[in-house]
């Protein structure tokens, strides 16, 4: 949520966490920009360290414009 007001500049985020198939899966979304290329940086390497301990994955995708 940070980076989507620090960087993406949004006004709105919506966040839906889904149950599937023994997963959960969180969505982040905004209402500015998305990105082409994700700089990961001391967030999101920390998100991927933590739900490495869980034996999970992490994975982060963004649409270039779309606030995705």
């Amino acid at each position: 949520m940070t980076n989507s007001i620090r960087h993406g500049k949004a006004w709105k985020i919506s966040i839906e966490l889904r149950f599937i198939d023994r997963k959960i899966k969180l969505y982040i979304s905004n209402d500015r920009m998305g990105w082409k290329i994700i700089k990961k940086g001391f967030g999101i390497v920390g998100i991927e360290d933590r739900i490495k301990e869980l034996n999970g994955n992490a994975y982060f995708s963004s649409i270039e414009n779309a606030g995705i």
